[in-house]
């Protein structure tokens, strides 16, 4: 039902989803100083050329709805970033089954010992999926960026390696769906 694949940006077909993701959550990914989306992608497609970001494409039911890449930092840290589709952001937990399979690759593939994620305070919803994944609080940085000309804060969250994560009321959320017709 859901599944992951390398983001191949040689391929035209992965290339062409990730733009038309970029410009479906421009909103939600550009600001006052990043506010080109095509620099923007092109930046991201340079970063997984030269191995310092790697990305994921994500699919439910082998339709692409959104992207996970990790910008690999000094010190063994990643900065981790998502984007969906907005038909796909629902409450169906596509986006914490997503996470599920992309963080202990962080940890466990690309040996990071801790994973940062800077979310702007006007995208809650972010923040939220974060911390019910394990993700703590460890900063607001005030007025960090810009947004239609007014400051924003961003809110730093972490997760490090030994750290729990899945709080156990969400242990079992994510298990495997009947088919409808078959029962």
């Amino acid at each position: 039902m859901r599944s992951v694949e390398k983001l191949d940006i040689n391929n035209k077909e992965h290339a062409g989803f990730l733009f038309d993701l970029a410009m479906a959550c421009k909103d939600e990914l550009i600001d006052d100083y990043e506010n080109d989306i095509i620099l923007m992608v092109d930046k991201m497609q340079r970063g997984i050329a030269s191995g310092s970001i790697k990305a994921f494409l994500c699919s439910v039911k082998g339709e692409k709805c959104g992207a996970m890449w990790v910008e690999i930092c000094p010190r063994e840290i990643g900065e981790i970033h998502a984007a969906m589709l907005p038909k796909f952001r629902d409450f169906s937990g596509h986006a914490i089954a997503f996470l599920k399979l992309f963080i202990p690759f962080c940890f466990n593939t690309l040996k990071l010992r801790k994973l940062r994620a800077m979310v702007p305070t006007y995208l809650s919803r972010p923040e939220r999926l974060l911390r019910a994944y394990g993700f703590r609080k460890v900063g607001l940085h005030k007025a960090e960026t810009l947004r239609n000309g007014k400051p924003e804060s961003v809110v730093e969250l972490c997760l490090l390696k030994n750290q729990p994560r899945i709080p156990s009321r969400l242990k079992n959320q994510f298990k495997p769906q009947k088919d409808k017709k078959n029962g």
